[in-house]
């Protein structure tokens, strides 16, 4: 039988390399766009308000007429990503648009190679396959590569991700596991409502985790059952 020889880690190195460097050229093509978004300068006023007031609006400021709605009051507003406002309008007022540009760029670049080079560059795994998803993911991904909120969910699930793996690996106990994501969710359920992707990230991890263990489960289940059918004839 022919010896199988490991992966090489510098082949994916090397394709993670590559990738880095589209973003980048991806990133450096975008900036004559930066402040095209209208949506944008949405987030960014509301930043200034929550800055200015030192409070969280509860109600949508930016509809004609607020005032005189009345009963059911479409006016009432919940801020779901009343803090990404606020940081965002505070690198603006002091960077202007390329600097929001510059700081969403490196969240979400951050985020994706946090989580998808780590696993590109496993030589544990099949190169071939883990650099196909490293792409995918990356090039689903772009769709989000604007500046907004929403890259902060991005952060928020590499960093979910990292440390369910690291739990997976034994690296880190239940104790930490939990120390770790309570104030992650309550900070990132602050930046952007897509923090229930976590959620369910976190639901398919423990499913997974009972699944593994459903086979030790079922035999000392059945061991009891024997036992019990014994003891009674």
């Amino acid at each position: 039988m022919a010896r199988r020889l490991p992966p090489s880690p510098l082949t994916s190195f090397l394709f993670v390399t590559i990738v880095a460097y589209l973003m980048i050229a991806a990133f450096v093509l975008l900036i004559d766009r930066v402040g095209g978004d209208p949506g944008v300068g949405w987030h960014l006023k509301t930043g200034e308000v929550i800055l200015s007031t030192g409070e969280i609006p509860t109600t949508d400021p930016f509809l004609f007429d607020a005032s005189a709605l009345s009963g059911n009051d479409p006016s009432r507003w919940i801020s779901n990503q009343w803090l990404s406002d606020a940081i965002l309008f505070a690198i603006y007022d002091r960077f202007s648009w390329l600097g929001v540009h510059i700081f969403c760029f490196l969240v979400g670049f951050g985020a994706y190679f946090f989580v998808f080079a780590r696993s590109a560059l496993d030589s544990s795994k099949p190169i071939v396959s883990q650099n196909i998803a490293f792409a995918l993911a990356v090039l689903c991904g772009s769709l989000h590569w604007i500046s907004r909120p929403v890259v902060f969910s991005l952060l928020g699930f590499a960093i979910t991700d990292a440390l369910l793996r690291s739990h997976r690996n034994g690296q880190i106990s239940n104790l930490k596991l939990g120390a770790y994501l309570i104030p992650l969710f309550a900070l990132w359920a602050n930046l952007h409502p897509a923090f229930t992707l976590g959620l369910v990230l976190l639901g398919l991890y423990a499913v997974a985790k009972t699944w593994e263990c459903a086979p030790n489960v079922v035999k000392a289940s059945s061991c009891w059952v024997a036992l019990l059918v014994a003891v009674l004839a």
